[in-house]
């Protein structure tokens, strides 16, 4: 029979095989010499002292021969027990069919061990090589796979800003309301109010002033749609209206529409007013379409009843939107334009008395600031700066030159 050295080992897994190899076994092989710690024990057992060969001397320990032990006791050194197995019996050799059940019945345990061994090993090896793939899957995963988005507050897109506040605007989003101050960004879904002696204005994202009188309260739905529930608006696209930024104005008699306009509209009782300073706009109602130019007025019910009538652009029921227009950015600009702005704004035409006043109107460049003054204190100022005058006849503001002006005086004495 045939065992193999090294059976845990990697080489030597193989089961052993079946053929006879090597001599007996002498009944009294022994280590040629004895491990330290039996030695120490035979030292402490009988006082005497192993020789080179790990054994221990019997005349060391008693030269006159062995002391006898008292009943009971067992004699258990090396000698002793040398001496008891050479004067035991020789056993005979086992028959060859003994042999062979001997020989299977180590060969069936040296491979159930074998087998185990390999079994666990092998197990141990694949959860480990499972654990590592995991892991690569679950950190591919992380990497790839986006993170996970936090609940936030959706964005709201600023639609207008708050360009002048005349007393006091309250503006009212989710539940809060707050004053607005001037230069404030307004978000999409503001409620907007005004006080019984308080003004605001607007510019929209896309550009156009939107203004507000006393006693009203809009909401902005969008950068380009304002739902009039009280009051009045007064809407200045300044030609920037096209079909991409054109502005709605809705209202409980229907939805307004401007084509590069000036325009209000005003909530009276169960009807809106419309009136058209500039341009021109439409009024929708379901399938109905209304139209109104530049000067002319329409009140429309909510039962559909529609009556027109005549405005002037310089009436006085427009002063309102005068009083709270946003201040002219004077930096950098010409006189000729702050005219234009200031004629715009009041209605008027501009004309230049004569040649004088328009080449200073063309060449004189303004700086500073000019907030907090009115259209009228305005003029004012930035004429007498540059050597001018103005005045307003028949919705025309005419601008002359000191010297004409002293030549009108002098035609006009004569």
């Amino acid at each position: 029979m045939e065992v193999s050295r090294r059976a845990c080992r990697g080489r030597d897994r193989q089961a052993s095989g079946s053929f006879r190899k090597g001599g007996r076994i002498v009944v009294d092989a022994r280590a040629g010499r004895l491990p330290g710690s039996l030695r120490r024990a035979v030292r402490r057992a009988f006082g005497g002292r192993s020789g080179s060969d790990g054994r221990v001397s019997a005349m060391a320990r008693n030269p006159h021969g062995p002391t006898p032990r008292p009943l009971g006791e067992e004699d258990w050194s090396e000698d002793r027990l040398v001496a008891l197995i050479r004067t035991g019996a020789r056993g005979e050799v086992a028959g060859p069919g003994a042999q062979e059940r001997v020989r299977k019945a180590v060969r069936a345990e040296w491979r159930g061990a074998v087998k185990s061994r390999s079994l666990k090993r092998l197990n141990r090896r694949l959860g480990l090589a499972v654990a590592a793939l995991v892991g690569v899957a679950v950190g591919l995963h992380f990497f790839r796979s986006p993170l996970p988005a936090t609940p936030s507050t959706p964005v709201v897109a600023e639609v207008a800003r708050v360009e002048r506040v005349q007393g006091a605007l309250t503006a009212a989003q989710g539940g809060a309301a707050r004053s607005a101050a001037s230069g404030e960004a307004l978000k999409a879904g503001v409620t907007l109010r005004t006080g019984a002696d308080d003004r605001a204005a607007l510019r929209l994202a896309t550009g156009v002033s939107l203004r507000l009188d006393c006693a009203t309260r809009i909401v902005l739905d969008s950068g380009r749609v304002v739902r009039l529930e009280q009051g009045a608006v007064y809407v200045d696209t300044d030609g920037k209206a096209g079909a991409a930024e054109a502005i709605e104005v809705r209202t409980p008699s229907g939805s307004v529409r401007d084509v590069g306009t000036q325009f209000e509209a005003r909530l009276v009782d169960d009807r809106v007013r419309l009136r058209v300073r500039e341009g021109r706009v439409t009024l929708r109602r379901e399938a109905d379409t209304q139209t109104a130019d530049a000067g002319q007025e329409l009140l429309a019910a909510a039962t559909g009843q529609v009556k027109r009538a005549a405005v002037s652009p310089t009436d006085a029921s427009w002063d309102w939107a005068l009083a709270c227009a946003p201040p002219f950015d004077a930096e950098g600009k010409t006189l000729r334009q702050l005219l234009q702005w200031a004629g715009r704004e009041g209605g008027w035409e501009v004309r230049y008395a004569d040649a004088e006043a328009g080449r200073k109107a063309a060449a004189a460049q303004l700086h500073g600031s000019l907030g907090g003054l009115s259209l009228q204190e305005t003029l004012e100022a930035a004429l007498a700066v540059c050597g001018l005058k103005g005045r307003i006849e028949h919705g025309v503001l005419r601008i002359e030159s000191e010297l004409g002006a002293a030549v009108r005086m002098e035609a006009l004495r004569r």
